[in-house]
């Protein structure tokens, strides 16, 4: 007799959604940098060039992420990674809120990155293995990108259209 996988719909319907929202979130992370670089540029004082070094910091700590979640996953598992991820994101998003000198932010974009991807590794990995009869593995990775794709095209929307900007 086969097993009964109903019992299993909910929680597995409620974790995938929760691994969506998280991918959303991060691509949202990812799309409001380039919009934002004329305000950090107002608040550090710094040139164009400078500022882009953003952009080298968070795609370093992507390949860092990569690697941390090649290495780290066989030994800590999906449950400790995913604990993990959000971690380096709170304290990136706590060292960039705290406005301290440019360097440390910098630092903080790296770490935001490291989190990002590993959790977006995570996400990829947990929403391709459920094993469902109507919908295959490969569509849900592929409904989990278009999630991270959709948010990175709305946040700088969403930056561009208005938001107040704090004052520091």
């Amino acid at each position: 007799m086969a097993p009964n996988h109903d019992e299993y719909a909910l929680p597995t319907r409620i974790h995938t959604a929760a691994m969506i929202f998280a991918v959303f979130l991060a691509g949202w992370n990812d799309g409001t940098l380039g919009p934002l670089i004329p305000r950090i540029q107002e608040v550090y004082h710094l040139g164009y060039i400078i500022v882009a070094l953003l952009f080298v910091f968070a795609s370093l700590g992507a390949i860092t992420g990569a690697f941390l979640t090649i290495n780290l996953t066989p030994r800590l598992g999906f449950g400790k990674m995913v604990l993990l991820a959000p971690l380096f994101q709170i304290v990136g998003y706590s060292l960039q809120a705290a406005a301290l000198p440019y360097p440390v932010f910098a630092l903080a974009s790296f770490l935001n990155s490291i989190g990002v991807s590993i959790l977006d590794a995570q996400a990829n990995g947990y929403v391709a293995s459920i094993v469902s009869a109507r919908v295959s593995g490969v569509w849900k990775s592929f409904e989990d990108n278009l999630v991270l794709s959709l948010s990175r095209s709305l946040a700088p929307r969403k930056v561009l259209l208005g938001l107040p900007t704090p004052t520091i």
